[in-house]
């Protein structure tokens, strides 16, 4: 390893110095962490394998259990011995893998367990290291945030002083802004007044227009009573006829006249009517935006009165601000007394930055043995990384064994189908050799009857030699026939069942009782049946 120039980190609160064994410990772990990465995948494959073996012993187990034809005919045979031999190879070769592997994990505990003291001896160095400068840090992040405390709450206060001034221009604004209100006031209450005159004249022209109409329509009156007078006249002087029908047409004519400017006064007052229908309207509409601009006004002067108190209230918080400026200019004053006093801090600071300096030197020094012996370090992690390569080999290779294994697992399987087939054939064998034995049985058993009976009909003759009574010759028959029929187990029930593979009769109450304590050997000949096995038959 080369010697690299100390880094360094800058960060808003300070240094802090990083050293090259800090890269070299994360290089350790980063290669301590992939081999035990390795060694996991290493053990996973391990039980995988065991998993694998063990569901093979479980596949064999259960094909021992399948190839149960009979206990004695399988023991003596000759495949029964070679699966046995087999079985116990692989017994040894699973026990030896074992053994293996357990080697396998003591070396690697070995080596994690020595790893990980290598990287606490590292890791406790660097902490100590990093402790003494983190103090060293603190110490100066105190005294900087002492520091700036002060000048935060001294801004604190400029900035209490620009709202205030921000609120006393706010409040110049809202002055105009009730004088423009003000204004506009009296502008509307002018032309309520001015709308108030228009109102009453319009309502003196309408006044005027009633009284004309009803001046015409006295004269209306007037001139209907002069005519009615006139015609009395007419008839009392007895005027001439041309005369009178002079008369009337002229007074007809008047009477026209006069109907025609009675219908265009009409009209001229029913256009009165919905002129002041509609100036009323306006009126009220007038009235209703008065009102709300009253409303409107009445607000604007509560909000100045309380803008008014609001400058109140301001201009004694100036006053107290006032004071509190000429307390900070005396705290100013103490600041820079303080200053000073900090500045000859800082040099005597500098000076103990260079000593540390000086320190920093010295651990240079200390940290370039430290890199040789980071160097000796990562030779032994090489060699544990060849170690580690030796390993895999060997993973490899057991796993190439595995193969092997499997490939005479899959041998075995083959051998053991080849096994199933000879035991069907022989099964074939043995069945042909069973009905064989069974015709056998059965003509011995039928020879044996027939020289029961000879011997019976002996004994038959023998007795009647002796001249025994008829009576006792039926009995005796009776009871010969009785045992014949009798179970031969309980010698009192008859027989009602008869096993299918050694054709021996017994009653059902024995059969159950022998299939209920799981025995299922026929009590005669020890041959193994089922319930399938049992039929009844019955008695004619």
């Amino acid at each position: 390893m080369s010697d690299e120039p100390r880094k360094r980190l800058k960060l808003e609160d300070g240094d802090i110095s990083i050293h090259p064994t800090d890269y070299q410990g994360d290089c350790a772990k980063l290669l301590l962490e992939e081999l035990k990465s390795e060694l996991l995948k290493a053990k996973e494959e391990k039980k995988f394998i065991i998993s694998h073996l063990e569901e093979k012993n479980e596949k064999l187990m259960k094909i021992q259990l399948e190839m149960e034809v009979s206990e004695e005919r399988f023991v003596r045979s000759k495949a029964f011995k070679s699966l046995v031999s087999q079985a116990r190879t692989v017994v040894k070769t699973m026990e030896q893998l074992k053994k293996n592997n357990e080697e396998l994990q003591k070396i690697n505990d070995d080596h994690i367990e020595s790893k990980n003291r290598d990287l606490k001896l590292i890791t406790n160095r660097e902490e100590e290291k990093r402790q003494v400068l983190v103090d060293q840090m603190q110490n100066l992040q105190t005294r900087l945030t002492s520091i700036e405390k002060e000048r935060d709450e001294a801004l604190m206060n400029l900035n209490m002083l620009k709202k205030e001034k921000v609120h006393q221009k706010t409040s110049s604004n809202y002055r105009f802004v009730i004088e423009d209100l003000e204004e506009e006031k009296n502008r509307l209450r002018k032309q309520i007044s001015d709308f108030n005159k228009e109102k009453s004249n319009l309502i003196l022209r309408i006044e005027e227009e009633q009284k004309r109409s009803n001046d015409l329509c006295d004269a209306l009156v007037l001139k209907d009573i002069e005519m009615s007078k006139d015609k009395k006249d007419t008839i009392l002087s007895e005027l001439p006829e041309s005369e009178l029908i002079q008369r009337l047409e002229d007074y007809k004519n008047e009477l026209l006249e006069l109907k025609n400017q009675i219908k265009i006064k009409d009209s001229v007052i029913s256009k009165n009517e919905s002129i002041i229908r509609q100036l009323k309207q306006d009126i009220k509409n007038e009235k209703r935006n008065n009102e709300t601009l009253i409303n409107e006004i009445d607000v604007t002067g509560n909000a100045y009165e309380e803008i008014v108190k609001k400058n109140k209230v301001l201009s004694s918080q100036l006053a107290e601000q006032e004071q509190n400026c000429i307390q900070l200019m005396n705290e100013r004053l103490k600041e820079n007394n303080w200053k000073t006093l900090m500045d000859k801090q800082q040099i005597l600071l500098e000076e103990q930055v260079k000593a540390k300096e000086n320190v920093i030197i010295h651990l240079q020094d200390v940290i370039k043995e430290e890199k040789k012996l980071s160097d000796n370090r990562l030779d032994s992690i090489n060699a544990l990384e060849s170690k580690f390569k030796t390993l895999e080999s060997r993973l490899h290779n057991l796993s190439v064994s595995q193969n092997d294994n499997n490939k005479r697992f899959e041998e075995l399987l083959n051998c053991k189908r080849e096994l199933q087939e000879k035991l069907k054939e022989a099964e074939k064998i043995c069945i042909k050799n069973a009905t064989e034995c069974l015709q056998y049985k059965f003509l011995y058993e039928h020879t044996e009857k027939c020289l029961r009976e000879n011997e019976d009909k002996i004994a038959y003759l023998r007795d009647s030699m002796y001249l025994k009574t008829s009576d006792e010759i039926y009995m005796a028959e009776i009871a010969k026939y009785r045992d014949l029929i009798r179970c031969s187990q309980c010698k009192t029930r008859n027989k009602d069942c008869l096993l299918t593979k050694c054709l021996h009769l017994f009653c059902r109450r024995c059969i159950e009782l022998n299939l209920s304590q799981k025995k299922r050997k026929c009590p005669c000949c020890f041959t193994k049946f089922t319930s399938e096995d049992v039929r009844t038959f019955y008695w004619s």
